[in-house]
């Protein structure tokens, strides 16, 4: 089973790919170089020596680094004529965007996503996010690949972290994409485990709703601004737990807590209340393989600290904090509130009643 589409951007179109077995399709037919997630590389059939293995850690993606993979490639003879393909999760996609971009003022490369979050959400939109000397995600910039072939075969070496958080995020996708195209998600029963035609079709599904977020708003100004529902609260949760809580079950948690901190608020009518449940429902039966996990996780957690990483979010300006959460009467709004006590104390309690109403901490 193979689906395809095409993305249209500012610097043209480029053509996405799900199915299964695809990796075998890499036939370069000009130079070539390979930057690759080292625990991959074996899986390659090209010569090692066009290979640049890069460790998957947030280690690797920082400007620092950058250096090095540069001077790698300028080694094995890149010029404006080589074709690249980065093989990997989200860092070596990192890495990949930022690099391809640079070197002599732009490489054509293509992308194949090795984790589940990368091959239903960021495998698409072109963005890099790199690290500066301590500094998460500081630089960065868009810059899409020419193709993206994702290969569901890649889902035998994840496990249900790595499934359940890639499937989080694809369920933001198509909840923030709308009622329909939410529910028709839910009729495919994307649960863990994924096999390899239902594993087509789910991708497939959250990349043709990300598409339009990408197509309407290409850099981030509007309304693809929503995806970041979850993240505020559930960065905060992942850096608080010193990334034991792994992103996408933290993102998937911080849909929760956005959710009840909406009803507070901005209240949500019957409507509201009725898409909401739903996708509450669904995120605790997602969750549910790595319940208990995620309670000793968060039972040890210290909530001033949960705070003092949600008051540090990048998306937060001078005087407001800024979320996505659950709107009134249904779909995602971008919500601004005052930062003052009141608003402190409506977001602690948005914490402490989700992790008690759904059997996250002992109550």
């Amino acid at each position: 089973m193979l689906e395809s589409f095409d993305v249209s951007t500012s610097s043209g179109k480029y053509t996405v790919s799900v199915g299964e077995g695809l990796l075998a399709s890499i036939k370069p037919n000009q130079h070539a170089i390979f930057l690759v997630d080292g625990y991959l590389a074996s899986r390659l059939a090209v010569d090692s020596k066009w290979i640049i293995a890069i460790p998957a850690l947030e280690s690797s993606k920082n400007l620092d680094y950058m250096s090095g993979v540069i001077e790698k490639m300028r080694t094995l003879g890149a010029n404006r004529g080589t074709h690249v393909y980065a093989i990997g999760g989200g860092i070596i996609q990192d890495i990949a965007t930022f690099v391809n971009s640079i070197y002599m003022r732009g490489l054509s490369w293509t992308f194949f996503p090795s984790t589940l979050l990368s091959m239903a959400d960021s495998c698409i939109g072109g963005k890099s996010s790199i690290n500066v000397r301590g500094y998460k995600n500081l630089v960065g910039n868009i810059y899409p690949p020419t193709e993206v072939f994702v290969d569901m075969n890649f889902c035998e070496t994840l496990g249900p972290k790595e499934i359940i958080g890639g499937l989080a995020e694809a369920v933001k996708i198509c909840y923030a994409r709308g009622a329909d195209v939410f529910d028709k998600y839910l009729e495919l029963d994307p649960l863990y485990p994924l096999n390899g035609e239902q594993g087509v079709q789910v991708v497939f599904a959250a990349l043709l709703a990300k598409k339009w977020f990408i197509e309407i708003d290409e850099f981030d100004q509007s309304e693809r601004l929503l995806l970041n529902y979850g993240h505020t609260f559930g960065h905060a949760l992942e850096a608080s737990s010193n990334f034991a809580l792994a992103h996408g079950v933290a993102v998937a948690v911080g849909m929760l807590v956005a959710s009840q901190f909406s009803s507070v608020a901005v209240g949500l009518t019957e409507a509201g209340k009725i898409q909401t449940n739903k996708l509450n429902a669904y995120l605790i039966q997602l969750l549910s393989p790595l319940h208990e996990e995620i309670k000793s996780i968060l039972t040890k957690m210290d909530l001033k600290l949960v705070l003092a990483k949600f008051e540090g979010d990048k998306k937060h300006r001078h005087e407001e904090y800024r979320m996505v959460i659950p709107a009134g009467n249904g779909g995602l709004i971008l919500h601004s509130c005052p930062k003052n006590e009141n608003s402190k104390w409506m977001i602690e309690q948005a914490f402490q009643k989700t992790f008690a109403l759904h059997g996250f901490i002992d109550s």
